[in-house]
């Protein structure tokens, strides 16, 4: 790719077993493609962690632009049950979420912390986190927020 001023479009992907970094130069579309097998959970001791970059052209000057792709959707398994005038939510602890509400659907809906009372249970026998809700009127719609 060589010594030029061209921006470098940097594309890094995980799948679980596989980490592949491609450098492409948006100007002249060369690319590069490297791959390391690596298993990052046991590395880093998580499953999930903040990726970053920096660098330099080792001049005076250097301007770096940072963009960040959606990451693909990760179905979760939100549980709901009906107990007495109560609804109790459930999910998997590990996926770092949160849980809102809403008295409308739909593109301008407001999602919010509920102002009903919430009881929040961590149970570290089933790796689950409850939320019972006691809706109010109105608050009908629910939805299961992940974590940054």
């Amino acid at each position: 790719m060589g010594d030029n001023t061209n921006a470098i479009q940097v594309n890094v992907n995980y799948d679980g077993t596989t980490l592949n970094a491609t450098f492409k130069d948006i100007v002249t579309g060369l690319s590069v493609t490297t791959n390391y097998t690596v298993n990052l959970p046991s590395i880093l001791g998580a499953s999930t962690a903040w990726v970053g970059f920096t660098g330099a052209d080792g001049g005076a000057f250097s301007t770096q632009v940072m963009s960040w792709g959606a990451a693909a959707a990760v179905p979760i398994k939100l549980n709901a049950q009906r107990v007495g005038s109560n609804i109790v939510f459930s999910w998997p602890a590990q996926t770092g979420a949160y849980l809102l509400s809403s008295p409308t659907l739909g593109p301008t809906a407001v999602w919010s912390l509920s102002s009903a009372p919430w009881q929040l249970i961590g149970d570290p026998n089933t790796g689950k986190v409850q939320v019972t809700a006691s809706p109010q009127a109105g608050e009908n719609y629910f939805r299961l927020q992940l974590l940054p």
